[in-house]
């Protein structure tokens, strides 16, 4: 998705690296959220992006790198 045209990787990056879970309320989203399979995903297929797409725009970098300090925190 990365690649086409018809995404790029803004919104791509930009969906990993969300917070919260857009339905079900706080208990639900808490829930979600701790999923070791759910952050498992997530970081594997931050970290393909990374390393596979060329010229990833600064902006998404900082939001990657924000949100994986952010999991590097909590897991502390």
């Amino acid at each position: 998705m990365c690649n086409h045209t018809a995404f790029t990787v803004a919104p791509v990056i930009t969906e990993i690296a969300r917070g919260k879970a857009s339905a079900g309320g706080p208990k639900t989203a808490k829930k979600a959220m701790n999923s070791n399979k759910l952050i498992i995903g997530k970081y594997s297929t931050l970290a393909r992006i990374l390393a596979e797409v060329p010229n990833i725009p600064q902006d998404q970098l900082y939001v990657s790198l924000d949100y994986s300090a952010t999991g590097l925190a909590h897991a502390l």
